[in-house]
């Protein structure tokens, strides 16, 4: 979000692989003339059987999928915890089916980022 000529984005949102924690992180591109915080949940319940994080590095983003008869439960990815770059989280989405899913980011770190689901048969 901004006014365009300031900036503050989500860099990163994703679970860790043993899907216990949540990981997010935000930055702004200049100084912002009022404090921010980023708050990240992780939602906590018993263990789905079969349920396992599926995830790629990709230079930019792209489309993927659960494995077949699996669908995914959440969608993340983005760059490194500590990237200090201005690389921001533009698109976090499932298909209606929850089969498929994107992650895309702007201003591309110059690295790979991370881009996920945590699948399952559902």
């Amino acid at each position: 979000m901004g006014d365009g000529n300031r900036q503050l984005g989500l860099q990163l949102n994703r679970t860790s692989g043993p899907m216990d924690i949540s990981r997010s992180a935000a930055a702004a591109n200049t100084a912002t003339p009022a404090p921010w915080r980023l708050v990240s949940y992780a939602s906590c319940a018993q263990p789905i059987e079969g349920a396992a994080v599926h995830g790629f590095l990709w230079p930019s983003g792209g489309e993927f999928s659960c494995p077949v008869g699996q669908r995914a439960l959440s969608v993340g990815g983005g760059g490194p915890l500590q990237y200090p770059g201005q690389a921001f989280l533009d698109l976090l989405e499932a298909t209606a089916d929850l089969h498929d899913f994107a992650v895309e980011m702007v201003g591309v770190p110059n690295l790979q980022i991370a881009v996920g689901a945590v699948c399952a048969p559902i």
